[in-house]
């Protein structure tokens, strides 16, 4: 991996200070796999559903794409639950690692589906907006 992208898994922190292991190993790789995974089946499942009460297909896809921020929050969760459910269940005595490639990936896909429903809201808001003072 380059140098860049365990940098930038490094940068996405919160509040909390976070030390993130700079390997990419097959852990790691599962993990970003399993979220995206996740993230795909939510995004499917989303869209049946909406296709199924609308039988419009391009209703179902524009609802689809504005709740995508909120899809990626349901998938990030979705990710956690299986290893706070092992920890709780079986303590280890090896180290559960965090890895700084797997927070690049989610929190490159976080922060462009963030600007992505911004963008979605402004334009959304802008045509609602000149709509009302236009007729």
């Amino acid at each position: 991996m380059p140098r860049w992208i365990y940098q930038l898994g490094q940068g996405f922190q919160g509040r909390i200070k976070v030390n993130y292991d700079d390997v990419t190993d097959r852990i790691a790789l599962k993990d970003i796999h399993t979220f995206i995974f996740i993230l795909i089946s939510a995004n499917i499942l989303m869209f049946s559903v909406m296709y199924y009460r609308t039988h419009h297909f391009p209703l179902a896809l524009y609802t689809c794409l504005k709740a995508q921020f909120a899809i990626v929050i349901v998938a990030m969760i979705l990710t956690k639950i299986p290893k706070i459910i092992s920890v709780l269940r079986q303590p280890s005595t090896q180290p559960d690692y965090l890895y700084s490639p797997t927070n690049a990936v989610i929190g490159g896909i976080f922060m462009t589906t963030f600007i992505f429903t911004l963008a979605f809201l402004h334009q959304w808001f802008s045509r609602k907006t000149y709509c009302s003072t236009t007729g």
